[in-house]
């Protein structure tokens, strides 16, 4: 409004429209429409639209039906086409209903249990690690990730079968581990089943014989490491050279 006053008072002095503008410093289309309204102009909110607004109704009638996790809700609405995040549903919900507060009963990040936030990596090696390993905070947010969905229950059993299986070396179990996984609804599992079914002898055989080829292919990174330092700068023989001449140093080293 005193802004407004003040575009008032300079046009009543003779001022331009681009004087009145430069001089308080704003547009020029700004002042030419204040003074032609011949009134303050109001400013009318705008109503925003929402990725969550079409799923209302659905919303309306789980409350109705006394449902009120939020967690399973957002993985609903997920299926349903829904594309916004978890804590934007939320802070959707607690606006568009505020008189709900069963709402509120579902931990957010803020609250005194907050739903830890995990990179794709994090998770992974919380699904790894041993159970009797993990912290209080990483056995809380284990079990949030289960309770999320069923499926998520149930790769991570499977996963714990599979490393368990590894850290034991019982092959003789890969068959079976193999089965469970593909009578699963888990398809980002069943292409990992596949691949080893695919060459499941070499992968029984790595489970339980206690030879390795680790010596081998150390040996090989090792070469090739030393052929990428040198490349296109000597031949054959200096690479021959330098493998050898890495070969005794260590040698005389440790004797």
């Amino acid at each position: 409004m005193a802004r407004y006053e003040q575009v008032i008072t300079l046009r009543e002095q003779g001022w331009s429209h681009q004087a009145i503008a430069d001089r308080l410093g704003m547009g020029s289309s700004t002042v030419q429409s204040w003074l032609a309204a011949g009134h303050f102009p109001k400013r009318t909110s705008r109503q925003q639209s929402s990725k969550l607004d079409r799923f209302l109704p659905s919303i309306q009638q789980r409350r109705a039906q006394g449902w009120y996790n939020m967690v399973q809700l957002h993985q609903e609405l997920r299926e349903r086409g829904y594309q916004g995040s978890y804590e934007a549903m939320r802070h959707m919900l607690l606006r568009v209903f505020p008189q709900e507060q069963k709402w509120q009963r579902i931990p957010s990040r803020k609250d005194e249990q907050p739903h830890l936030a995990l990179s794709p990596r994090e998770a992974m090696w919380l699904f790894l690690r041993r159970p009797e390993k993990l912290t209080a905070k990483e056995q809380h947010a284990l079990e949030q990730r289960c309770q999320i969905h069923e499926e998520v229950a149930l790769a991570y059993q499977l996963v714990q079968q599979c490393a368990e299986m590894l850290r034991t070396r019982k092959g003789g179990q890969l068959d079976a581990w193999l089965d469970a996984v593909l009578s699963t609804p888990l398809s980002d599992l069943h292409t990992f089943a596949r691949g080893i079914r695919s060459d499941i002898e070499a992968v029984e055989a790595g489970l339980i014989l206690p030879w390795s080829n680790g010596m081998v292919e150390g040996q090989v990174n090792r070469l090739k490491l030393i052929k990428r330092q040198m490349y296109g700068r000597a031949n054959f023989d200096l690479l021959r050279l330098r493998v050898f001449h890495r070969d005794v140093s260590s040698h005389t080293k440790c004797a």
